[in-house]
């Protein structure tokens, strides 16, 4: 499994057009919200339309030193190679 640079390898990875296919779009909210949680070490409300607004969840993971939009960097596990795609990563 790739890994990113804090050594952090996914236990679950799916296929991207699973989510608007299913239009689970609250799913993304719900990752981005566990992870400014796991993060800040306080609970976060993930729920999609009446929890912690996007914008919020943004700003609180630049504050916390990641991307506004939950990306990072991954690397081969073989090579150790940087990955040129960024992925989605989060806590759920």
């Amino acid at each position: 499994m790739p890994f990113t640079a804090c050594g952090v390898k996914p236990d679950l990875m799916f296929n991207p057009h699973g989510i608007p296919g299913r239009m689970t779009m609250g799913y993304l909210i719900e990752l981005m919200a566990g992870k400014v949680g796991c993060l800040s070490g306080k609970p976060v409300d993930g729920t999609a339309f009446s929890g912690t607004p996007a914008e919020e969840l943004e700003n609180s993971l630049v504050n916390l030193g990641f991307r506004f939009d939950g990306k990072e960097t991954m690397y081969h596990p073989v090579t150790g190679k940087m990955l040129k795609a960024k992925i989605y990563i989060g806590n759920m």
